[in-house]
């Protein structure tokens, strides 16, 4: 049997979000770029199309976490040093 609407909107609530690190995009699109699905970005040549394309894909390896990283950074710089 389907799924229902309120699975579905809570689905999306809680999915996980890549940002753009631009503010104004990921207000547009509910926090980021939604993972799971197709987003598909289209514009005139010289828009930033590809160069989107490319920060997202950085963006993705950036940990949830980040204090996390950061302390786990810290102890391999103290370990190369």
């Amino acid at each position: 049997m389907g799924q229902t609407a309120y699975s579905l909107l809570s689905e999306e609530i809680t999915s996980f979000r890549i940002i753009t690190f631009c503010k104004d995009i990921d207000d547009m699109l509910g926090g980021g770029i939604p993972t799971g699905k197709l987003t598909e970005f289209c514009g005139v040549p010289g828009v930033g199309k590809t160069q989107m394309a490319i920060q997202l894909a950085i963006n993705s390896h950036i940990p949830c976490n980040l204090e996390e990283f950061l302390v786990i950074l810290s102890i391999l710089i103290q370990e190369v040093s």
